[in-house]
């Protein structure tokens, strides 16, 4: 399977600003999407097997995401987007769509399975790829986490540097989400390239790497 490789750092709070700062140096900040806020559902079955293949380090594993992006640019950018993320060993795969007419101000998820067939209607698009892609039962909202991304390339433009900071996480019950909140203890730095291609931090930057993603970190508070 082709795909990217995904590499994260871990970043003490207190050193955040210091690395922020480094990266805008040494980085070329994208052009549509330098700054933003991300809100970002997992959905899984109630046998929880997205959770449990992730926690198992299964070879091959999916999750189902939807993302909300809030605070851009005003640019013509996208508002959501929708994707099944496949992980087969350390190689990346995603079935992305992103979507640019706004849902109802009232909407309510209750399903991934629903929700991309009302993503089909209000945007007027087919999403059978995105559907074709589950391999679980009725998937439920399961977790949201939220935080502030800060996306950068490298100068000769071979992969990218995404640095998420203020992460917070919210557990669904019902189709409802509830009122407690954590705050993960540290920012990620993460880089992410094609397969084959070189992915090193620079000097000036020492962190410690991160095996645990925010879905598993999020999962584990609850």
């Amino acid at each position: 399977m082709s795909g990217i490789i995904e590499l994260k750092y871990k970043i003490p709070l207190e050193s955040s600003q210091c690395i922020l700062a480094k990266l805008k140096r040494i980085g070329n900040p994208d052009k549509m999407f330098p700054l933003g806020r991300i809100r970002t559902t997992y959905f899984d079955d109630p046998k929880r097997s997205c959770y449990h293949d992730t926690d198992n380090g299964e070879n091959y594993r999916y999750k189902y995401r939807f993302r909300e992006y809030l605070l851009l640019p005003k640019t013509q950018g996208a508002h959501y987007s929708v994707e099944v993320k496949i992980r087969h060993n350390v190689l990346v795969k995603k079935v992305k769509k992103l979507l640019y007419n706004v849902l109802p101000k009232q909407y309510r998820i209750r399903t991934f399975q629903l929700l991309l067939q009302d993503l089909e209607k209000y945007n007027q698009i087919n999403l059978t790829e995105l559907r074709n892609r589950i391999v679980s039962s009725i998937l439920y909202p399961d977790i949201t986490i939220s935080y502030s991304r800060y996306r950068f390339y490298d100068k000769s433009e071979e992969f990218r540097m995404n640095f998420d900071t203020d992460i917070k996480v919210k557990k669904w019950r019902g189709y409802k989400l509830a009122l407690c909140e954590y705050r993960q203890p540290y920012s990620i730095l993460e880089l992410k390239g094609e397969a084959g291609k070189v992915m090193e931090l620079p000097n000036s930057i020492r962190s410690e790497g991160l095996s645990l993603s925010k879905y598993k970190w999020g999962i584990r508070k609850f």
